[in-house]
């Protein structure tokens, strides 16, 4: 995952975030959770913030495409093992917030199922996450509290189709 603003490139590297110079793409720090050696997979900044979702990392292997195109080659990504049902293609246990100005550590949020690195945003002071065993939660961004969780079973069928929206409402979420 990426995050460009004007001075800086973040990328994530394995259990950190390069932090490279917009401009010339030299290495002019890092993001490292202190005492933290989980595989980072997924995050976003808002409000000062970096959230972080890190855990075994992987399920698929990153190889590199046998193709000549300049961009994916969309029927590998159908391979099956790609797009296994109720599988997290990569995904963690924890999600983390780091406070981009103080360099620390805010709060920690652990699910005891894995959480889909596809089913993680972040707007409007809150954290979504998902997850195919436990489905949708959500975390209070500033300090980490479950708002609310929705473990309806008829919500990861949903959430699961190939080429499908789901929108959910109030009333689902409990």
């Amino acid at each position: 995952a990426f995050i460009a603003t004007d001075d800086i490139f973040y990328m994530i590297d394995g259990d950190r975030a390069a932090c490279l110079d917009a401009e010339t793409g030299k290495e002019v720090g890092e993001i490292r959770f202190p005492g933290a050696t989980e595989k980072w997979e997924w995050m976003a900044m808002s409000d000062g913030r970096l959230y972080v979702l890190s855990g075994a990392g992987s399920r698929v292997p990153t190889q590199k495409a046998l193709n000549t195109y300049d961009a994916w080659d969309w029927n590998q990504i159908r391979d099956p093992e790609y797009v296994k049902p109720g599988v997290p293609v990569s995904g963690g246990n924890t999600i983390t917030a780091w406070d981009l100005k103080a360099k620390k550590v805010l709060w920690k949020h652990w699910e005891q199922t894995p959480i889909d690195s596809r089913g993680m945003a972040v707007g409007g002071g809150k954290v979504f996450f998902y997850g195919p065993e436990m489905s949708v939660g959500c975390l209070d961004a500033q300090y980490g509290n479950v708002l609310w969780r929705c473990t309806d079973e008829k919500i990861a069928p949903l959430i699961e189709q190939i080429g499908r929206a789901f929108i959910m409402s109030k009333k689902a979420a409990s």
